[in-house]
């Protein structure tokens, strides 16, 4: 069981021509909502396209990668768990 000692949460944008990289935490999860327009979410090497007013959570661990496939820049509000 997992216990959530504190939730962070921040507004962001991404541009459409920043490349997306790997990344992954070990005492985070985090959980992510695409306020607008739509993302490319990789989780552990399985990628989905999240849209607007979806949603999508990364477990503590899991390799991951967000990058914006349109062409405007897209607005999300990242949820971290620590």
């Amino acid at each position: 069981m997992t216990i959530v000692t504190k939730v962070i949460q921040k507004r962001q944008f991404a541009a459409f021509f920043v490349p997306a990289y790997m990344m992954m935490h070990h005492h985070r999860a985090e959980h992510w909502i695409v306020v607008s327009d739509s993302a490319n979410v990789t989780i552990d090497h399985d990628t989905h396209l999240v849209t607007e007013n979806k949603s999508v959570y990364t477990p503590i661990g899991a390799v991951h990668a967000l990058e914006s496939p349109g062409k405007i820049s897209m607005e999300l509000i990242r949820n971290s768990f620590i």
